[in-house]
């Protein structure tokens, strides 16, 4: 999975707009200005389910599996000016969805597929698009 994320981060991070990309672990649910700077993308892989293929005794673990995964993707930017910034993070999820959407992040991947996004207003009035793709791995 740690190749995966890097992958995905190596990706990203060609968006030069984004002053911060990296792992969620929370960042926004702490105070802000510590933790990064704007405009910032965080993700991480949310959940996964895995199904069994059988067993091959040449690899490591012989058990072998296909797992479906969740890649969770927070775009945020707090609007210091209202009025110049309209729409600003749809240009984001543009770029980051031009970039991930049919990108195969490794060698037994399948490639993204956006599923949803959701746009969330946080108690402290930031709004957060979260952006949701999916993507199978194959004889893991």
């Amino acid at each position: 999975m740690k190749t995966i994320l890097e992958s995905i981060h190596t990706r990203l991070s060609t968006i030069t707009e984004f002053n911060y990309i990296g792992e969620d672990w929370g960042q926004l649910n702490t105070d802000p200005e510590v933790a990064m700077t704007w405009p910032c993308c965080l993700f991480n892989l949310s959940r996964g389910s895995y199904n069994d293929l059988g067993r091959d005794q040449t690899k490591i673990p012989r058990n072998r599996q296909t797992g479906m995964f969740r890649l969770k993707l927070n775009i945020a930017n707090p609007r210091l000016d209202v009025t110049a910034e309209n729409w600003k993070e749809h240009d984001f999820m543009e770029k980051v969805h031009t970039l991930l959407h049919g990108y195969s992040p490794a060698e037994n991947c399948s490639v993204l597929k956006r599923k949803n996004y959701k746009r969330l207003k946080r108690t402290n009035g930031m709004i957060v698009y979260k952006v949701i793709y999916t993507f199978e791995v194959t004889n893991v």
